[in-house]
């Protein structure tokens, strides 16, 4: 299992950790030290500390009951608002969600006329390799969002949804 501090924190923090067997951690720091041989002491040395005593835990509860009624806050506006076009499952996890459009709207569309409302969210286009298997979808962040700003986006999401 591996994974990354950045979200859980900052983006400038560049830490990332694994849980394996012990012969898998020592073969993956005999890599490491091959492309990074400084690391970070003193941000390493810290996060240890966090780790140690508790303070990581009691924050990384503390953000996902934070980001998890933000979501919850944003599946709900946009099933009340915009149910009749999308359909939205609230994920378990993460920082975003995906909605899938009626078949009869285009995602770009709606896009390129939620830009113009300032709304710049990004259709499912931009995440697939192949354009013509890409979901007629939405991925919504909403980490950062405040429940008004979550409420501000949808209405103008409604408002720039095509006729």
């Amino acid at each position: 299992y591996i994974g990354s501090l950045s979200k859980l924190l900052s983006p400038t923090n560049r830490l990332g950790y694994a849980v394996a067997r012990p012969e898998i951690v020592t073969r993956m720091a005999e890599y490491r030290n091959v492309i990074d041989r400084q690391g970070d002491a003193p941000l390493e040395t810290a996060m240890a500390e966090l780790i140690a005593d508790g303070t990581l835990a009691r924050h990384a509860r503390k953000a996902r009951r934070i980001y998890a009624a933000r979501r919850d806050r944003l599946v709900d506006a946009l099933r009340n608002r915009l149910g009749d076009s999308l359909v939205v499952d609230a994920p378990p996890g993460g920082l975003a969600l995906w909605t899938r459009l009626r078949d009869d709207l285009s995602a770009e569309t709606w896009s390129a006329a939620a830009a113009n409302l300032g709304i710049h969210i990004a259709a499912g286009a931009h995440y697939a390799l192949d354009a013509s298997r890409a979901p007629n979808a939405f991925r919504i962040g909403f980490a950062k969002l405040a429940d008004d700003e979550i409420e501000t986006m949808v209405a103008r999401l409604a408002a720039a949804r095509p006729a």
